[in-house]
């Protein structure tokens, strides 16, 4: 990338009903539905930590101009979580409109962005490594098959960037982390365990509410989403069903056991074996109960022998 020439970070932010205030299946199957009244929505918490991320990186370094973008359908032309983005610090907000239709696969979705990112430019793409609406995690790897760009996911932190490369930490198993470098161009899928993202207060928020926010429809970029479905897309959603309910397992008392040692177990606040079964029922003052624990655990080898 020449010297003189700013870096432009792509950011893409998707937002889904919040599952906290309570989803169901439609009546006709095919889309998720909330009781409320007004339907409440949030950006996913992956796609939040990548706003920031975003920010971050232009703020840290310095240089570079931050793009976001998310796309929606026109009846859902909902320009909140753009308002937010805008209010956060972005330089630029874009706003792709897409049919009305219940469910994109990873394919069609990504080949939407790859557009998008196309007309837009960039140098470095960050999106969520999860998305919030169907909690899949094939967007961000699709989309850079789609630009012949390498991908790192589960990132949790950007180390460091310049014009030719970023080094980044992304998490593994077991709370390990993995330090990777990759050239740029580059996509950088977000986890949500990055740092706390920052307070955004009420002021910045209402001055958004007088930027502009460019609004792009599939045409313009050249997308005839028809023909998008019949290249691109590679899944059809059957339905939606409520999980079945699990049966919440229960300790009783053994139907053999006498009615008094029934009592005397629940007063005791626990469960044990009959004796006849194996079991060892162990009563009396603290001093005896506790050596008899010891008995046995030296007994099965738990603990060295005191003799």
């Amino acid at each position: 990338m020449p010297k003189d020439r700013e870096m432009k970070i792509v950011v893409f932010v998707n937002e889904g009903l919040d599952a906290v205030m309570g989803v169901k299946p439609a009546p006709d199957g095919k889309r998720v539905v909330q009781g409320e009244r007004e339907p409440v929505y949030r950006i996913g918490p992956d796609d939040r930590a990548a706003l920031e991320e975003a920010i971050r990186l232009r703020d840290a370094y310095g240089f570079g101009r931050v793009v976001a973008i998310t796309i929606g359908s026109e009846t859902q032309a909902r320009d909140r979580e753009l308002r937010f983005c805008l209010a956060r610090g972005v330089d630029q907000a874009v706003q792709v409109i897409a049919e009305e239709t219940p469910y994109r696969d990873a394919f069609t979705t990504a080949g939407i962005m790859q557009k998008a990112a196309e007309k837009i430019g960039f140098d470095v793409i960050l999106c969520g490594n999860r998305s919030w609406d169907f909690h899949r995690s094939q967007v961000g790897a699709v989309l850079a098959e789609y630009l012949e760009i390498p991908q790192v996911s589960r990132v949790v932190r950007v180390e460091a960037v310049d014009r030719s490369s970023v080094r980044v930490s992304r998490r593994l198993d077991k709370g390990d982390r993995e330090i990777v470098e990759s050239p740029l161009p580059a996509l950088i899928s977000i986890d949500h365990l990055v740092e706390e993202p920052e307070y955004v207060p009420v002021n910045a928020l209402l001055l958004a509410e007088e930027k502009a926010i460019d609004v792009w429809n599939l045409p313009s970029l050249g997308i005839h989403l028809e023909e998008l479905r019949q290249e691109g897309g590679k899944a059809e959603l059957v339905g939606f069903e409520p999980p079945r309910p699990r049966a919440k397992r229960i300790a009783v008392p053994d139907s053999s056991m006498s009615v008094d040692k029934k009592i005397h177990l629940l007063l005791a606040g626990g469960m044990t074996q009959d004796a006849k079964k194996g079991g060892d029922f162990v009563q009396g003052a603290p001093e005896q109960v506790a050596g008899e624990i010891m008995k046995f655990l030296e007994e099965k080898g738990f603990v060295p022998s005191s003799k």
